[in-house]
């Protein structure tokens, strides 16, 4: 314990200053304002993640890591005689039970993932600080950046058709009930919302709106005679740095805090588009892994609606790219702003490449 407690005293805030700011403002409850306090939470985190490791799993603590801020928790790597567990700390009790409920769900449903070690949601497990805490194990693997290999992009289809094959009505009584990242919100083709797409390209300097609307009315029209169906687990936040290639040549999921039910299609075109682009080989590959594992039903109705949901899900990459582009300026991020920016024109020339290939 002495040694964490060093490394604690140790660590400098002004190091990581920026960071700090951001977490006191989207993190301190409303309805106990003691920013004080939520600092000293923050600051405190590795003291704070080995007294709850140690309680929760009754093993000594050799040393902490901090992995970062992700959304609404702290991610801490104890050090145990046991070996290494990863803990999720957070203010926010309704997320601490979603993070629960989705390890605990993909433990159930064998979703390769880190394993539910133990949870503290029923009782505070930092009392003074408000703080609840959920431990899992740690997973050794390299994140699937590419370049991606046939086989490689295979299993990752099939994994990902494991998990879209799993229907809704299999969720029980205390699955999350806040809406899935694909879910109805980004079928709406109405109006207001080519307005906001409007002004988003706007504010990145781009005079494309005309396409947007005529992009909109498409989908609009073709969404009428869309089946969508019961809705399917999706996990929400599939990028390759969210997919770990394990040392036994098999893949596993991190971050499952957006483990949700939603519209299985539009995660789908998300991981093509983020891991394939349009190399038709790999698209292949992955679609090939994809049909083995996800059922024949879930695959004709992709099949017969793969123009919409191809269109469709450009239209939301484009919606998302133009809000990561505005954030990477306002920070000043220079080298991610031009990374960005070539991005969202190559989305831009896919929808007038559509649009132009529909008129002909």
């Amino acid at each position: 314990m002495s040694t964490v407690l060093q490394r604690a005293r140790a660590w400098s805030p002004t190091t990581r200053i920026r960071p700090a700011i951001r977490s006191l403002a989207s993190h301190v409850p409303h309805n106990r304002p003691q920013i004080v306090e939520t600092a000293t939470w923050w600051l405190s985190s590795s003291r704070v993640a080995a007294h709850t490791v140690e309680r929760l799993l009754g093993t000594e603590v050799s040393s902490v890591e901090r992995l970062g801020v992700h959304g609404q928790r702290r991610v801490l790597l104890a050090h145990t005689a046991g070996g290494p567990v990863v803990l999720h700390l957070t203010l926010n009790h309704r997320y601490a039970c979603q993070l629960e409920w989705a390890f605990a769900f993909a433990d159930r449903h064998e979703i390769p993932s880190p394993r539910l070690l133990a949870s503290a949601t029923d009782a505070l497990a930092v009392p003074r600080f408000g703080a609840w805490a959920v431990a899992v194990s740690f997973v050794t693997g390299e994140p699937l950046l590419g370049p991606h290999r046939p086989g490689e992009l295979a299993r990752l289809g099939a994994l990902l058709g494991r998990i879209h094959a799993i229907p809704a009505s299999a969720a029980g009584s205390d699955a999350p009930q806040e809406r899935s990242a694909y879910d109805l919100h980004w079928l709406d083709f109405s109006a207001a919302r080519r307005a906001e797409i409007g002004r988003l390209l706007a504010r990145c300097g781009r005079r494309t709106g005309g396409l947007v609307a005529s992009t909109c009315d498409r989908l609009a029209d073709a969404a009428r005679s869309v089946d969508l169906g019961e809705r399917h687990l999706v996990h929400g936040d599939a990028h390759p740095g969210n997919v770990l290639a394990t040392p036994d040549g098999g893949l596993t999921l991190l971050d499952l805090e957006s483990l949700r039910f939603g519209i299985s299609e539009l995660e789908l075109h998300f991981v093509l588009e983020q891991y394939c682009g349009s190399d038709r080989e790999q698209r292949g590959a992955l679609l090939g892994g994809y049909r083995s594992t996800v059922g024949a039903e879930k695959w004709r109705r992709w099949t017969s609606q793969r123009r919409f949901w191809h269109d469709a899900g450009t239209l939301n990459l484009l919606e998302l790219q133009l809000g990561i582009l505005l954030r990477a300026r306002s920070e000043g991020e220079i080298g991610h702003v031009r990374n960005m920016s070539r991005v969202v024109d190559g989305t831009l020339r896919r929808l007038a490449d559509r649009s132009q290939a529909i008129a002909a």
